[in-house]
This record gives C-alpha cells, sequence and structure tokens, in this order.
C-alpha cells in the first residue's frame, strides 16, 4: 500500500535494531539522574509537555539547540553524550531523508525579505523557543502587522532544518492539502 500523506510528512520512527530511539534515551538518561519531566523540562527551558512528546516518540525530531539543552540538564559526558546527539541526529536524518525521498526540493530557498527587519528580538526568542517544544507554532493577528516577516526570519535561523515556505494565501479550502503536499514532494 503507498504511504500517505501523513507518514510521508510524520514519518515512522522504525530504528535500526539495537539503537534506541531518540525518546528511550532521553527517559533513561532523565530517570538515571532521578530528575522528573518538570524538573528536567525547568532545567533544560522546555516545558513539561515537550519533554514528554519527546519521550513517548510523539515529537520525533528534536531541534539541536533543544538536544543542546538537554545536554546539559541531564549533565551528560563522554560515550552517553555521543550516544544521545548520535540518537538525535539520527531521527533528524530519517525525517529529512525521508523528505528527499519524496522529490522535494531540499534546497528551496525562503523568499528575501522585501523590507527591512528592524526590533522584533523578543518575539523571534519567544518563537524559537516555542519551536524548541512544538513542531507547529502558529502566528495570528491582525492582517500587516508582520507575521509572514517574523516567520521567515525565524525559519532562516533555523538553516538546514528542513523548513519549507508554503504560500497558502491563494490556497482556499480543501486545496491547502495539495498544496501543502505538492510543496513538500508528496504524492
Amino acid at each position: 500500500m503507498p504511504p500517505t500523506v501523513e507518514s510521508q510528512i510524520m514519518g515512522d520512527e522504525g530504528t535500526p535494531s539495537g539503537i534506541p530511539p531518540f525518546g528511550a534515551l532521553l527517559k533513561e538518561y532523565r530517570l538515571t539522574a532521578g530528575l522528573s519531566q518538570e524538573v528536567l523540562a525547568e532545567r533544560a527551558r522546555m516545558s513539561t509537555d515537550g519533554v514528554s512528546a519527546l519521550e513517548r516518540g510523539h515529537r520525533r525530531s528534536p531541534q539541536r539547540e533543544t538536544v543542546a539543552l538537554l545536554v546539559a540538564a541531564l549533565a551528560l559526558e563522554g560515550e552517553q553524550r555521543r550516544e544521545f546527539e548520535a540518537a538525535a541526529d539520527r531521527t533528524r536524518t530519517r525525517r529529512l531523508g525521508r523528505m528527499g525521498e519524496t522529490g522535494a526540493d531540499e534546497s528551496a530557498e525562503l523568499p528575501l525579505p522585501l523590507t527591512s527587519f528592524v526590533g522584533r528580538e523578543v518575539e523571534l526568542g519567544e518563537i524559537s523557543s516555542l519551536l524548541g517544544d512544538h513542531r507547529l507554532v502558529t502566528l495570528t493577528g491582525t492582517g500587516g502587522i508582520g507575521k509572514t516577516q517574523l516567520a521567515l526570519r525565524v525559519a532562516a535561523a533555523q538553516n538546514g532544518s528542513g523548513v519549507r515556505f508554503i504560500p497558502l494565501a491563494m490556497a482556499t479550502g480543501e486545496s491547502v492539502v495539495g498544496v501543502v503536499a505538492s510543496a513538500l514532494g508528496v504524492r
């Protein structure tokens, strides 16, 4: 049976035999350190839901910054640190590799900014932090206040993480799924 759009976008978390998935390692190291999810989340500047989602495999591709914060919060060193970072890299590489197999343009660039961008450092930081905990962040507000430019600036900072810009301004109703699938190269 051909893969569904959802399975191609989200992927499945199968791992080669003998290699524990990222979420399992996170939970193992957290328990070994004697930390609750709440304490780890506080130390890693994450939400408890974010830690839980990673451990359960609901969030499968942690950002590099998130991994670095978790390494520090868990005080991982040596082989443990290498194994933890390798597990995170493996899930990220598998996800991006699957996206490439669909035919999506891996080199697609973000649109060039039309105007200068001054201020908004607080918002940039908040959105980047939210992206460390969540796969999807939605910006809402009155038209013309700079939501798209703000999102593009955050996306540019996520360089190499599989970020795609999919213009949906002209998409309506059910065509949104087709536009997104097409942009990702999913058939």
